[in-house]
């Protein structure tokens, strides 16, 4: 999986930076069936006023998960974003993983993606 950060006006410390690693490597893990070469994480992050605003995209095959965060700190504000990105990430792999669904298997006009 690739991913990219971009940041204006802030500058990272090494602790956000191991942060941002451990849960980069937590999604890796998540993300076992999909090959590496077909997901892109983007990470961009801003600081406005007194709040730090940002964005998590991750590109998936069939969609793109797009989240949008804003808090006071930088740490909470990254933390806030990537809890948002599993939660919904969960309910991506529920709709396109077929063996990992609690439905069960329906046939698709065009095929099973991940079967």
């Amino acid at each position: 999986m690739g991913f990219s950060i971009t940041h204006h006006d802030i500058n990272l410390s090494e602790s956000i930076l191991k942060k941002i690693d451990k849960r980069i490597s937590r999604l890796m893990r998540y993300l076992l069936g999909i090959p590496e070469d077909m997901s892109m994480l983007r990470l961009n992050i801003k600081k406005i006023r007194n709040f730090f605003e940002g964005s998590l995209g991750l590109n998936l095959p069939r969609e793109n998960l797009i989240i949008h965060f804003r808090e006071k700190s930088l740490g909470r504000a990254i933390n806030f974003g990537f809890d948002r990105l599993f939660r919904k990430l969960t309910k991506y792999k529920g709709k396109r993983f077929v063996e990992n669904s609690e439905y069960p298997k329906k046939g698709r006009a065009r095929g099973d993606f991940f079967a």
